[in-house]
């Protein structure tokens, strides 16, 4: 009696974009099932277009997801499915230009690091030609 990957070859194409329901979250990934007893696996890096510590933040059990199939091996029962390839990915903001040479920047600082050695009342030792004033 065929499984069901025995027709998987034939049903799934690498690049198709089908449904299927998450059936268990794992911290590297999501197993999606994209047909009665084919499941593959939606890395972490293929959820989303932003960073997500764990599939749990965005995805749950028995939520229906379009998938798009990166890879698809009936042979060895394994599929690679990305979430976020069948999502449009958001604007980005446009990159500053760089200033020209001799133009004037005005930004913000945010912090101030001095670095100096540590100013004690052993100066004198340090440099002799100052002395300490009291």
């Amino acid at each position: 009696m065929p499984g069901p990957w025995d027709s998987a070859n034939e049903q799934f194409h690498i690049g198709d974009i089908v449904s299927g329901e998450v059936r268990r979250l794992v911290n590297f990934g999501a197993f999606v099932e994209i047909a009665p007893g084919v499941e593959g696996l939606v890395h972490i890096s293929q959820i989303s277009h932003k960073h997500i510590g764990t599939p749990h933040e965005v995805l749950k059990e028995g939520q229906t997801v379009q998938v798009k199939i990166l890879d698809l091996s009936a042979a060895e029962k394994r599929a690679s499915l990305s979430i976020k390839e069948t999502e449009e990915a958001p604007a980005q903001a446009p990159k500053s230009e760089k200033p020209s040479k001799g133009s004037s920047v005005r930004k913000k600082i945010w912090a101030i690091t001095l670095m100096f050695p540590l100013v004690t009342k052993d100066l004198a030792l340090l440099w002799p030609s100052v002395s300490e004033t009291s």
